[in-house]
C-alpha cells in the first residue's frame, strides 16, 4: 500500500517542477530586451516621479527620451543641470525654455474675502469645498487651509498671515503636484523671465456669477477685485 504522505511530497514536488521549467521557458521565448540606457537616464533625472514632463515618472521620461525623441528640458525640479546632463548624453543640441514658476493671483485673504459661513471641519481645502463649494462668497477663492502647502514635494508653499499660499519662485519648480490635488483657485504657471499683467481677482465670468446683494456692496467690489498687479 503506498504511503500517503510520500505520494503528496512527489505530487506537489512534480508540480513544483513543472512550473518551475514553464517559468524557465517563458523567461527564455517571453523576455523582452530593455535599452541598458534607461538605467542610465534614469540615475540623472532626480526620482522625484512627479509627472510635470507629463509622463507617469522618471523612468517614463527615460523611455521617451529614446523612443519618442522628445526634448531634453521637460524635467521641471532637474532644471537647467539636468536638462544638460541629459542633453550631452543624448548628443543633442540643448534649447533651454524660461523656466516657470507657480503664481498665486486669488488676492481675498482673510479679512478681504467675503464669507457665506464660518468653516469648522477638517483643515483641508477639498474637505471643506465640499461644502456649498467652500466658505468665501467668490467662486474662484483661494479657500486658505494649506493643502497646497501640504503636497508641495519641494516646501515651496507657506501660508500667510493672511491666509493665502506664499510660493517661493527659488523653490517652486512648476511640477504641477498641487493641480492633482487641488482643482480650485489653482494657481498660474508662469515663466519666470517673462512680464505680463494677470488680473487681481477673478473672472468677468465668475463676477457675474456671484449674487447681486453681493456684488453690490463696495467692500466687497473694491476689496475682491483689486486693479491688476504686475509679475515680475
Amino acid at each position: 500500500m503506498p504511503n500517503p504522505v510520500l505520494s503528496s511530497v512527489e505530487t506537489l514536488g512534480g508540480l513544483g517542477l513543472f512550473c518551475a521549467i514553464g517559468l524557465v521557458i517563458a523567461r527564455r521565448f517571453l523576455h523582452v530586451s530593455e535599452d541598458p540606457r534607461v538605467k542610465e537616464i534614469e540615475s540623472i533625472l532626480p526620482g522625484i516621479n512627479c509627472g510635470a514632463c507629463g509622463f507617469s515618472g522618471c523612468r517614463g521620461y527615460a523611455e521617451a527620451l529614446l523612443e519618442k525623441g522628445v526634448k531634453a528640458d521637460c524635467c521641471a525640479p532637474g532644471g537647467e543641470e539636468v536638462a544638460g546632463k541629459l542633453a550631452r548624453f543624448l548628443g543633442r543640441e540643448l534649447s533651454l525654455k524660461d523656466r516657470e514658476v507657480s503664481v498665486l493671483i486669488c488676492q481675498g485673504g482673510t479679512g478681504i474675502a467675503l464669507e457665506k459661513y464660518t468653516y469648522q471641519g477638517i483643515k483641508d481645502c477639498r474637505a471643506a469645498l465640499l461644502v456649498q463649494n467652500g466658505p468665501k462668497v467668490c467662486p474662484f477663492g483661494c479657500v486658505g487651509l494649506g493643502t497646497c502647502a501640504a503636497v508641495c514635494p519641494f516646501d515651496a508653499i507657506t501660508m500667510g498671515e493672511d491666509n493665502l499660499p506664499v510660493i517661493d519662485p527659488h523653490k517652486c519648480t512648476a511640477c504641477g503636484a498641487v493641480r492633482r490635488f487641488i482643482l480650485h483657485a489653482l494657481p498660474m504657471i508662469q515663466g519666470k523671465r517673462s512680464r505680463s499683467i494677470v488680473p487681481g481677482g477673478v473672472s468677468l465670468a465668475g463676477y457675474a456669477s456671484i449674487p447681486r446683494s453681493f456684488r453690490e456692496k463696495k467692500s466687497y467690489s473694491g476689496k475682491i477685485f483689486p486693479k491688476s498687479r504686475e509679475i515680475k
